[in-house]
């Protein structure tokens, strides 16, 4: 799916994307066919096993937690009221 987003992306003939998954799958609140708007995304396995510990990239410096798209290590919805 992503490579193939990619070259429709690099195309220009997307005017929307729509990103689906199973957030509320960990939310006893939401229920499975609910809809959600997600406040942001934390890429939980973002960067590498190391001798049985996760690292993630951007402690290992391997990425910029507030280098774009990133905030503070978040992808955080710019389309929610503050």
């Amino acid at each position: 799916m992503a490579y193939h987003l990619g070259l429709a992306l690099a195309k220009g003939s997307l005017s929307l994307t729509i990103d689906l998954g199973m957030a509320g799958v960990f939310n006893p609140y939401i229920s499975i066919g609910d809809v959600a708007m997600v406040e942001c995304n934390i890429f939980a396995d973002y960067g590498i096993d190391y001798n049985e510990n996760f690292e993630s990239l951007f402690t290992l410096l391997l990425g910029r937690a507030d280098s774009f798209p990133f905030s503070n290590g978040r992808l955080t919805c710019p389309y929610l009221k503050s």
